[in-house]
């Protein structure tokens, strides 16, 4: 399959998909560089199916360089608090 054929595929997939309700908090980390002509939904179009919060983490860089070092390395530490906060929570919750 050539790269065209599987970006029809990936269209044609977005197009039909149904996002189901999200029964929970949602922690989205995004970049708040937007590309020259592209206009966006803060939170990605998120807030149409999570019922209990969304949390933003932005980065100041442009989403490919969220996976570049320092950004990544920022993006993880944000990441692991999130973990350890939700691991927190669920516990609570359990007892």
């Amino acid at each position: 399959m050539n790269l065209v054929n599987v970006e029809l595929a990936n269209s044609k997939a977005i197009r039909a998909y149904i996002p189901k309700t999200l029964q929970g908090q949602l922690h989205l980390f995004i970049s708040n560089q937007v590309y020259p002509g592209l206009d966006r939904d803060s939170e990605l179009g998120w807030s149409n199916v999570v019922t209990n919060g969304i949390y933003l983490y932005k980065f100041s860089v442009f989403h490919a360089d969220m996976m570049r070092e320092p950004n990544v390395r920022l993006l993880a530490e944000k990441f692991q608090v999130c973990l350890e906060k939700s691991q927190r929570d669920a516990t609570l919750s359990i007892d």
